[in-house]
């Protein structure tokens, strides 16, 4: 079996990115369509298994944060990473409800297939907000990322563990991602392959699914050794 977790993008020049109002158009129809598949398909168990796997849960089933941007990181794992009968809400609502507009069904297809990775920044172009990244789990493919944010504040010092949400030129994060400085490869691969490993080992037992694990893993990690994210919206940006 291949442990490929999503389609690269193919190599894309400067000039055959889209305009940054093309990518604000797709960015703003993922945070409604995030929302609806919240309203629809997003169930409770979902949000507590999450809210556990990442320490957010206190007692009597409270669900504490530490800070605001906190809720963004539980619902994104809540979303992706939490499945029934091997489909998580994202793919539970592709497979229900399906997309009411093309841009829609274009971002539940990416969504639907995407998975979180290890980045490793390499280069930044401020002029077309885009990242160019090498995946660190999956050797050889790389993936043009374009963000407004990252774009601008980000450099070949990070690592970033985040969900790339892959379309036809481009690919955007989920909303969420977890930045690291480059020093820290060696152990943060060390830590990937050993939530996978750990997996295998305990498959028996009521252990927590990998990849649920390893978002709350690298989640922890980023809290101890991260960088600090604050996560805007994108209408906000640039004047956007």
């Amino acid at each position: 079996m291949s442990n490929k977790l999503w389609e690269s993008t193919p190599d894309v020049s400067p000039g055959d990115l889209p305009d940054p109002n093309v990518y604000r158009r797709y960015r703003v129809g993922s945070r409604g369509l995030t929302h609806k598949i919240m309203d629809v398909t997003l169930g409770k168990a979902a949000v507590q298994a999450a809210a556990r796997a990442l320490g957010m849960m206190g007692r009597g089933n409270a669900i504490v944060f530490d800070n605001e941007d906190d809720t963004s990181v539980l619902m994104d794992c809540a979303l992706y990473e939490y499945k029934i009968k091997g489909k998580n809400a994202v793919q539970q609502y592709q497979q229900e409800i399906g997309g009411e507009t093309e841009i829609e069904r274009e971002l539940l297809a990416a969504m639907a297939a995407s998975s979180t990775s290890l980045f490793r920044v390499e280069s930044v172009s401020r002029k077309t907000y885009s990242v160019s990244l090498s995946d660190l789990v999956n050797e050889g493919h790389t993936i043009t990322l374009m963000d407004l944010y990252f774009s601008q504040d980000v450099d070949s010092d990070y690592l970033l563990f985040f969900r790339p949400i892959t379309l036809e030129n481009f690919s955007m994060t989920s909303g969420i991602a977890f930045i690291f400085p480059k020093h820290l490869e060696s152990e943060l691969l060390k830590r990937w392959r050993g939530s996978q490993s750990r997996g295998v080992r305990r498959r028996r037992r009521r252990a927590l699914p990998t990849f649920l694990r390893r978002y709350a893993t690298f989640f922890k990690l980023s809290k101890r050794k991260g960088v600090e994210v604050m996560y805007q919206d994108v209408d906000r940006i640039n004047g956007g």
